[in-house]
């Protein structure tokens, strides 16, 4: 996007009140923007996510602006001045492949990350002392400082120089030697103190002028030593800021790194102390990382393939094509106890290790020269992943541990027991927002866990009596502290009470007055809830639930009247069947009995004959109904309140 806009820093002034500021210049990143406030002189950088919390108006590959809400315990006081100030990462995350096609959200992106490095370093740049922008010299260096002496520029050499003369000193010598004069002559007197006084003026014209030229000088010489050292107190003032306030420990940063092993002979000196390395290759100036760092630097050696070699070194000698270079362990870094797991050291400059911060992964207090010296990279910049270290404990929490399989775990045994309330607090992350925890009251949690189990669901449960929460379905009634109720009389079933009173009708629920008397529903729940009527809740004893027959608007016909002789099959609560059942002439089913046939004998004239009588059939059966039962288990039934 096109960018208009040259600042990179905002200042504002606290009232105690307001905690919103807005950084109203373009930023690649939320987090580029750093926020610190100075008062009485006295500056404080504070930490996004613990001091604040940062959010933008993106557009395309950056942000138009970035609105700092500082936390409510951190909002500046009355007076308080607040700087907003980008520092953009010195990055290029874009790949162009030769012959590939151009992609023109790339180009535009890194394009924009150039244009506000530019404008950042052109700030910093027109804080240091400048030479003409046309002169033929590359700039202006500076001596070593030297307590007492003033400063003076050298044309001839084009540098600041150290005056020879000491300004205490001459004030102290102008001073004893006006008061040692002695003058016996009143004339000579008068002339002497005439011309004391014109020395003393000139002199003390001569010194307010020096000093005046001393605190200009003094004054520049800062500025100078500010803008020098802008980019170096910009790497280390983030990194200790993101990891130092994390509970990390530092030691001094370091120049440069190395990149490789180097091709060099170990001497391990004392136990570490004194400790060398010395160029075994062919003989050249020491260069790591594309730096040619000088005597006295601090560098760190963290890719020798003997891993016990491996530390933070000075520069004892540079070398030269006729002299071996020479580094010696740091008296700081040389002893087992100050080699520790998790020390960190940020590194100053190179082309690979810029900006970056370096972490020792071995064990703790390694017998110098013998046991690995091990570094690895911690990533700040969100590019890659570093490695977790150690976790620092907070109140109530007695510390982390660190497995192989990098599981980190947290003993919270000393956690001090209580009861939680809808008042507490819980954190989570949220969905739009990951990368910034929040935090909301139990109560929130309980009704976004209450959508997901709603009023009037029932559940089958194993138990006599109903857990917290919850009613057994068994009948009896709800209501309010004076209904009378005869499961639960307690404010907390008003809910519950008004979904039975608007889903199931007074023929299955019914409702009843405080004395148990039945009564007639009101005008609603919330009536009959305030005059203290008791309701009952569906009874499940003995019963298997069955789904509506009309469930959903459209009959099934399944579970007809036909079946329940009667219509509960379609009303909500209605409860139908029974137990036994005794069957009607009609709804046995068809069949036949076997039976015997009789006769009599008569005899006439002497003769007989057989006369055919009426048929019988044999008696079976006890008339008595039988159990619609089927196999079944008891269990108890609740709803939620």
């Amino acid at each position: 996007m096109a960018i208009s806009d040259v600042e990179f820093l905002a200042e504002y002034t606290g009232n105690g009140i307001t905690d919103t500021f807005t950084f109203p210049y373009p930023v690649i990143e939320v987090d580029d923007v750093i926020v610190y406030t100075v008062d009485d002189d006295e500056k404080t950088l504070y930490v996004r996510g613990t001091h604040y919390n940062s959010t933008g108006d993106p557009n395309r590959n950056i942000y138009n602006y970035v609105d700092v809400v500082f936390e409510v315990d951190y909002i500046p006081a009355e007076g308080v001045k607040i700087y907003l100030v980008r520092q953009t990462d010195a990055l290029q995350l874009a790949v162009f492949l030769a012959n590939a096609q151009l992609n023109p959200a790339a180009m535009e992106a890194a394009l924009d990350r150039m244009i506000l490095l530019i404008q950042e370093e052109r700030g910093r740049v027109n804080r240091a002392i400048l030479t003409d922008e046309h002169g033929e010299t590359e700039g202006i260096t500076l001596e070593s400082p030297v307590d007492g002496a003033g400063i003076y520029y050298d044309e001839s050499e084009n540098r600041y120089k150290n005056t020879s003369f000491n300004l205490e000193l001459l004030t102290t010598t102008i001073t004893t030697a006006a008061e040692s004069v002695e003058i016996d002559a009143s004339s000579a007197a008068s002339s002497a103190a005439a011309a004391l006084a014109s020395a003393n003026a000139a002199s003390l014209s001569e010194i307010s002028a020096a000093e005046d030229a001393a605190a200009a000088e003094g004054s520049a010489i800062a500025a100078h030593n500010e803008a020098v050292n802008a980019a170096e107190s910009a790497i280390e003032a983030e990194n200790y800021v993101a990891l130092g306030l994390a509970g990390f420990d530092f030691i001094s940063p370091c120049t440069v790194a190395s990149t490789e092993a180097l091709t060099a002979t170990y001497d391990n000196g004392t136990s570490g102390v004194g400790a060398t390395l010395t160029n075994a290759g062919v003989q050249a100036t020491l260069v790591l990382d594309g730096v040619y760092p000088d005597v006295s630097d601090r560098v760190l050696i963290k890719d020798q393939s003997d891993e016990e070699e491996n530390g933070v070194y000075i520069v004892t000698s540079v070398g030269s094509g006729a002299t071996n270079w020479v580094l010696t362990r740091a008296t700081d870094f040389d002893q087992a106890e100050e080699v520790k797991t998790g020390i960190l050291t940020t590194v100053k400059e190179g082309y690979i290790s810029a900006g970056l911060v370096y972490c020792v992964i071995s064990d703790s207090s390694p017998i110098i020269g013998t046991d690995e010296i091990v570094f690895d990279k911690i990533n700040l910049t969100g590019v890659g992943a570093g490695t977790v270290i150690e976790v620092v404990a907070g109140d109530g929490l007695s510390g982390g541990t660190i497995t192989e399989s990098g599981t980190i775990a947290l003993d919270i045994a000393s956690l001090d027991a209580a009861t939680p309330t809808t008042s507490d607090l819980f954190t989570f992350a949220d969905a739009t927002d990951s990368d910034t925890p929040k935090k909301a009251a139990l109560s929130t949690l309980s009704s976004i866990v209450s959508s997901f189990f709603p009023i009037g669901m029932t559940y089958p449960y194993i138990g006599t009596t109903a857990p917290t929460g919850y009613v057994l379905l068994d009948g009896r009634t709800i209501g309010n502290a004076s209904s009378n109720a005869t499961q639960r009389a307690n404010t907390d079933t008003e809910t519950l009470y008004a979904w039975i009173w608007d889903n199931v009708a007074n023929a299955q629920c019914p409702i009843y007055t405080s004395a148990g008397s039945p009564s007639t529903r009101g005008v609603n729940a919330a009536a009959d809830f305030a005059a203290n009527k008791a309701l009952a809740v569906p009874d499940f004893r003995g019963r298997t639930p069955v789904g509506l027959d009309n469930m959903g608007g459209s009959a099934a016909s399944r579970v007809t009247s036909a079946s329940t002789s009667g219509t509960n099959a379609i009303v909500l609560g209605g409860a139908f069947g029974a137990e036994t059942h005794t069957l009607s002439l009609s709804q046995m089913p068809a069949h036949t009995h076997a039976g015997t046939s009789g006769k009599v004998t008569t005899g006439l004239s002497g003769a007989s004959r057989s006369v055919p009588m009426g048929s019988t059939t044999g008696e079976a059966g006890g008339g008595l109904a039988h159990s619609n039962t089927q196999p079944s288990i008891a269990i108890a039934w609740i709803m939620r309140l």
